[in-house]
């Protein structure tokens, strides 16, 4: 074999190792997408998807990456992933008039929040309860 058939023979296995490993750890450092939000109307919404963002339903805590988690999610490719975390928006009214938006995960934090999105006569508002117990509550702008 010459030195350019054995470079891209190496070359070509390297990388199909590295893409099956970063395919099998994908979940430690993706995160979930925001929520379109879309029964919130549009002049409210950009301001909720921030309130999203900002109570840190999107951005996870970093995950402490071992070893020990780099060989589970190799060996279990299938299962791991599951404990990477994405948000569920849910219409607890059926008119449409309350959102309730919280995180979902494999691995609970008290960090996580639950955003409620209530229709009021004057426009809409939001609460924050916390896992550890904190409660905000905050009116949305028009953007």
């Amino acid at each position: 074999m010459k030195k350019k058939g054995a470079i891209a023979l190496f070359g070509s296995i390297t990388l199909l190792f590295a893409g099956y490993a970063a395919w099998c750890t994908h979940w430690i450092w993706m995160d979930a997408p925001v929520p379109e939000l879309l029964e919130i109307p549009a002049e409210y919404r950009g301001h909720a998807q921030e309130l999203v963002v900002q109570h840190g339903l999107t951005r996870r805590d970093p995950y402490p990456i071992t070893w020990n988690v780099i060989w589970m999610s190799l060996q279990r490719p299938y299962e791991i992933p599951k404990m990477r975390g994405w948000v569920r928006v849910i219409s607890t009214e059926k008119d449409g008039s309350e959102l309730q938006v919280m995180r979902m995960r494999g691995i609970p934090s008290p960090h996580d929040a639950v955003l409620t999105f209530t229709r009021e006569r004057t426009g809409w508002s939001m609460l924050a309860v916390t896992g550890e117990g904190k409660i905000s509550a905050k009116g949305l702008e028009k953007r």
